[in-house]
């Protein structure tokens, strides 16, 4: 959600797509109670993405985001907030980091199809944060040491 909200996925208004599923699905979960399971959770969260931001969920990434928002749910109906305040710290924390997105190794997608006419997200992403740029080392002096740049392509 993160990648598709940075890269705007959704068009210019990704961030509020973003905050309508969070009403809508805190809505939905509160209106149906405890009948509600976690694979309903997974295929609306995959259906919105899908709808909404035109991506596929092809690793199964919704289950695992359903179970534990349902796990938070039922924590939170039972009085503890300790899972809540957890996620809030976490977002605060990641609030103005910027996310990398990465092709997994072993995708080489060299599909024959290729008319750029339907362009489908299938390709693996991991995610990880963006590099902080280091500070410049300074010898004694007062030149800059040129630095090694890693992760370079041949």
């Amino acid at each position: 959600m993160r990648i598709a909200v940075e890269h705007q996925w959704g068009g210019m208004d990704s961030e509020a797509k973003r905050d309508a599923l969070v009403t809508e699905l805190k809505d939905y979960i509160v209106q149906t109670r405890k009948t509600i399971e976690y694979d309903t959770v997974a295929d609306y969260l995959t259906d919105y993405m899908s709808e909404e931001f035109d991506t596929l969920l092809e690793d199964d990434s919704a289950e695992p985001i359903a179970k534990h928002i349902m796990r938070i749910y039922h924590e939170c109906l039972h009085g503890n907030y300790s899972g809540v305040e957890e996620m809030a710290a976490i977002a605060a924390r990641r609030s103005g980091q910027k996310t990398a997105v990465t092709e997994a190794p072993g995708n080489d997608d060299d599909d024959e199809d290729d008319d750029g006419e339907d362009m489908d997200m299938d390709m693996d992403m991991t995610t990880k944060p963006a590099k902080e740029p280091q500070a410049p080392i300074i010898d004694e002096d007062g030149f800059e040491l040129v630095q090694k740049k890693g992760n370079r392509r041949r």
